[in-house]
């Protein structure tokens, strides 16, 4: 895991502002530094050393240094395809996966990305045809991003790099705003600034003479004919135990310990269970404990750890930490956050750090894979009302499901009844679009200048164009599957609660259920083995049984989220300072008078609503997003 920077300039590059981008992504490599200048290109690279510390440098090149690259993230794969690039004849020279890139560009070129098991993104100067190529992971689990001006391209890890370049001024974007206040983050191809963009999951960018172009190596799609079970449910279970199994041994593979995060949660528990029977030391395992018991997980972590011997550390996270966290979290996230789960992450990152340690695996992707979220049991009860408007069955399904929705009141079956009939069954969109509501009630809370550049365009237009041909025809789970997957996996999960706060910490995040073998394995699963009525994760649950003990995979399945007292909040003296009238009016964003009386409003409330708490928390980080800088 590391950093990477890179200026592309006809006129050539200033080797000082080079230095200061890449030094600027320190926390992401702290090991190493290195740099490679040729005229019209200069890249930068600060390493964090994990495999083959004494020969890993970069950048490095191929034996001609006609390619040269430099790497952020990781090859699970790299052994095979090393040993397949020397059977062809390239002269690969040291044990780290970098080393395979350049040779497999040279037998490749740009079909090289679909044959990388991993999470990456890499830059690869041809020296030959003076072609700089970008590119990312295929699930976005690193983050690479890119600004243009002139004939000039920079990009970097990290958009406070290109800040640092100058090429662009750092405006935050209403495009961005609206984005987060609809979607609760920005998506694939969108930075929270101006003239900022990010390189989607899953494409590469070309700039040659001068020309940029963006392609897509990689889309998530589901085959055609892979609607019903085609083969006994034991044989599904163990396909899935294979795979999950290979992917977990590939990222055991480090030349540094690998440990694990215990959430008390099913994907981290199963990881670690199957992980310990192939590792020959005692594992260290990292959970978050919560002050507030509605948030706590620890009776679940302890069931886990009662089943293994692990050198275990915990943090308790109280709500007493979030003003003592808040601007680091959002200095590194670069985006507001109108989820709280970051805030805690970090907090844990840093004290994987303070253990020594660089690399932990984790759980995600798996709720996205397997059908664990509320959202998809709601489009089966969404479904189920359409076509039975008048059933008994109605207010046992609405209670049974999701007891955080939004505007569950004193009357939860007609809160929930409301619910559920915000969107249609039908709609393309209709798994999200109740939770993307959030949009409708905020924008009066903007200054005049971003209400107007914000109300432009359709609702969901951002969206709508990164739907692929014949979304329509999926069926509903797998239509709320592919837009959980597009947009809150990549831009939140994985990035804000994922790489930002791991890496600012100096901490790898590995992510077994993304494994491309595990992708495959889900694109061709039937609806009916991700939820089995409304039993979510049905087939990975069947599996666990195996690993986990059955107070965690019985257990009542409830979002990680991070507590919120907004008195405690507003008493902090640079809390105040950001959300006083003068700072607001200074950046530009919100109102002044709109921002402030809905902030006395909440704090007069003696309990807000998870809505609310959304909200003042996007207008809060978009402050301090705006203090760091603007």
């Amino acid at each position: 895991m590391c950093g990477i920077a890179g200026i592309f300039n006809a006129s050539g590059v200033d080797a000082t502002t080079l230095h200061v981008m890449t030094e600027s992504l320190g926390h992401r490599g702290p090991d190493d530094i290195g740099f490679f200048h040729d005229g019209q290109i200069g890249l930068g690279h600060v390493r964090l050393s994990i495999l083959d510390p004494e020969h890993g440098k970069q950048p490095v090149a191929n034996e001609d240094g006609s390619v040269i690259v430099i790497f952020n993230g990781e090859i699970f794969n790299y052994l095979a395809l090393r040993d397949m690039l020397m059977r062809c004849g390239h002269a690969v020279l040291n044990d780290s996966d970098t080393a395979i890139l350049p040779h497999m560009y040279e037998e490749y070129g740009l079909d090289m990305f679909s044959r990388l098991n991993g999470q990456f993104a890499i830059a690869i100067w041809d020296r030959r045809q003076s072609t700089l190529i970008l590119a990312r992971d295929r699930m976005g689990e690193k983050p690479l991003y890119y600004a243009r001006e002139g004939n000039r391209l920079c990009f970097a890890s990290e958009c406070k790099a290109i800040l640092k370049s100058g090429f662009v001024k750092p405006v935050i974007s209403p495009r961005a705003m609206r984005q987060v206040f609809t979607y609760w983050s920005t998506l694939g191809d969108t930075s929270v600034f101006e003239h900022i963009s990010s390189v989607p999951p899953g494409s590469m960018l070309v700039c040659q003479k001068g020309e940029v172009r963006i392609a897509p190596y990689w889309s998530f799609t589901y085959p055609a004919g892979c609607t019903k079970e085609t083969c006994s449910l034991e044989d599904y279970i163990e396909e899935l135990d294979v795979r999950l199994t290979r992917a977990i041994e590939r990222r055991l593979l480090s030349d540094v310990p690998v440990s694990f995060y215990l959430s008390g949660g099913l994907d981290s528990s199963l990881i670690l269970a199957i992980a310990s029977r192939r590792l020959s030391r005692r594992p260290d395992t990292f959970s978050l404990t919560f002050e507030d018991r509605h948030f706590d997980e620890s009776r679940y972590q302890r069931a886990m750890l009662d089943t293994l011997e692990t050198n275990h550390h915990e943090v308790r996270y109280s709500m007493d930490d979030l003003p003592g966290v808040i601007r680091e979290t959002v200095r590194h996230t670069e985006t507001p956050l109108v989820r709280t789960g970051a805030f805690p992450m970090f907090v844990l990152a840093r004290l994987v750090g303070s253990r020594g340690r660089k690399v932990v695996l984790s759980g995600e992707g798996s709720d996205e894979l397997f059908g664990g979220y509320d959202l998809f049991r709601e489009v089966k009860i969404r479904t189920f009302v359409s076509r039975n408007p008048d059933s008994n069955f109605r207010s046992a399904l609405y209670k049974r499901v999701n007891q955080f929705v939004n505007g569950l009141n004193d009357q939860p079956v007609r809160s929930l009844a409301m619910y559920y009939g915000s969107s249609s069954a039908d709609s393309v969109l209709g798994s999200h679009v109740s939770r993307w509501r959030l949009f409708d009630s905020s924008l009066r809370l903007f200054s005049a200048d971003y209400r107007y550049e914000m109300a432009q365009g359709g609702k969901f237009q951002d969206v709508e164009g990164f739907l692929p041909p014949g979304f329509a025809e999926w069926t509903p789970i797998r239509r709320a599957q592919f837009l959980e997957l597009l947009i809150f996996l990549p831009n939140y999960l994985l990035s804000s609660q994922g790489d930002r706060v791991a890496m600012a910490a100096g901490v790898e995040c590995r992510y077994p259920f993304l494994d491309s073998d595990m992708l495959d394995y889900a694109m061709n699963l039937p609806d009916s083995l991700k939820l089995k009525g409304l039993d979510e994760k049905y087939i990975l649950k069947k599996l666990a049984r195996k690993y986990v003990p059955g107070e965690i995979i019985n257990r009542t399945k409830f979002p990680y989220r991070a507590p919120v007292d907004l008195a405690r909040l507003l008493n902090d003296e640079y809390i105040r300072y950001v959300l006083e009238p003068d700072t607001i009016r200074r950046f530009g964003i919100f109102d002044p008078e709109s921002a402030g009386k809905y902030i006395a409003f909440l704090s007069s409330k003696e309990r807000v609503n998870e809505k609310d708490i959304m909200r003042f928390m996007g207008i809060l980080t978009t402050q301090v997003l705006a203090e760091q800088f603007m």
